[in-house]
């Protein structure tokens, strides 16, 4: 069993024999990672990608990518589900990064599109956000049906994250045998904290960045942008707090900010959670308060792992044993390729070096 010198929690380490992470020396700190991580990115080759339509109970139509042709597609190949963060889609640099080296890893990958997002504008009248559990369900569904016998994992990422916990929890011993493994990477677990606390990191920048793009994705939506949102000279939100108890409680059918951040935090549905299940995020979150994480209720099946650094969504790394710096990518083909390699023994003492 090899056990590595790091800062991650006895207990996150003791159950997953992964490398630690080793931040880049060019990118320190919690908001160098997440901004490289959101603004550069790996180039690699495009795949065929099938676009297809998911019809939802409610008359709303998901997009959804199939990266992997089905008649190269052999029987039983194990495949991924990505769900993207809060103002991304399908196509966001570090998805399309990842899902190409799941595929590469004979794993053949489908990507999301929530509601009105990337090429899905035009096909839902509501608006996506953190609690929209019942579309991975019909996501999910629907890859069973194109791919019978299929191992599924499902990987989310940030707001995606918080969504593939809830679903998780909210169905738990229901989904055995829909859905063998599943990945949450930096999810707002707790929707009220994560607000409050975007609000104060670097003086309100990421909130308003934030808001920004989520007004911008209403406006540009054909169905959401012509309800009146805005009372004519009414000063746009700046704030995500604003925006959520304006447009995301009202729109969605919570009576306001605080209930729609109560019924949504995936926090409370994971002590339900029985589908194998790893949450990554790191201790310098500028974005999601660790303490959040800390403070979580895990079921035996669900490991947690912390790294000291990382950021929101970065991990951007030195090149140790893996074949580039973009650490996460590695981890999450490590555990969706062969997760059972990764899960060490019980120690037989306690002899490991581990910081406290």
């Amino acid at each position: 069993m090899r056990i590595f010198k790091t800062d991650f929690r006895l207990r996150d380490v003791l159950a997953l024999n992964y490398p630690p992470f080793r931040p880049h020396p060019f990118f320190q700190g919690g908001h160098l990672q997440t901004l490289y991580g959101a603004l550069w990115s790996q180039k690699l080759p495009a795949k065929p990608t099938i676009r297809r339509h998911i019809e939802l109970p409610d008359g709303d139509v998901l997009s959804l990518h199939d990266d992997c042709l089905p008649l190269l597609s052999p029987v039983g190949q194990p495949v991924a589900l990505m769900v993207h963060g809060m103002c991304g889609n399908a196509d966001s640099p570090s998805i399309l990064r990842i899902a190409r080296k799941l595929q590469d890893n004979g794993i053949r990958t489908f990507r999301l599109n929530m509601r009105g997002c990337g090429d899905g504008k035009g096909l839902a009248k509501n608006p996506y956000h953190a609690g929209r559990s019942e579309d991975v369900q019909a996501v999910v569904e629907a890859i069973a049906e194109l791919c019978p016998g299929s191992p599924i994992h499902v990987i989310g990422f940030s707001l995606g994250g918080n969504t593939v916990l809830k679903w998780l929890g909210e169905n738990g011993s229901r989904l055995s045998g829909l859905v063998d493994l599943a990945i949450a990477v930096n999810p707002p677990v707790d929707l009220k904290t994560c607000c409050e606390a975007l609000s104060n990191k670097l003086y309100g920048l990421y909130d308003r960045y934030f808001t920004k793009q989520l007004i911008r994705h209403v406006s540009e939506c054909p169905h959401l942008g012509t309800l009146k949102i805005w009372n004519k000279g009414q000063k746009l939100p700046r704030r995500m707090r604003v925006f959520d108890e304006i447009v995301t409680a009202p729109q969605s059918g919570f009576r306001d900010a605080t209930h729609y951040y109560d019924v949504c935090s995936s926090g409370q549905f994971v002590p339900e959670i029985a589908v194998p299940t790893l949450i990554l995020t790191s201790e310098d979150d500028p974005i999601i308060p660790v303490e959040t994480v800390h403070g979580l209720n895990l079921p035996k099946n669900v490991q947690l792992m912390v790294t000291p650094s990382g950021g929101h969504l970065g991990f951007v790394g030195r090149k140790q044993s893996d074949p580039d710096g973009w650490w996460l990518d590695w981890r999450i083909v490590d555990w969706v390729s062969n997760p059972s390699q990764l899960m060490a023994p019980e120690p037989q003492n306690s002899g490991c070096e581990v910081a406290a």
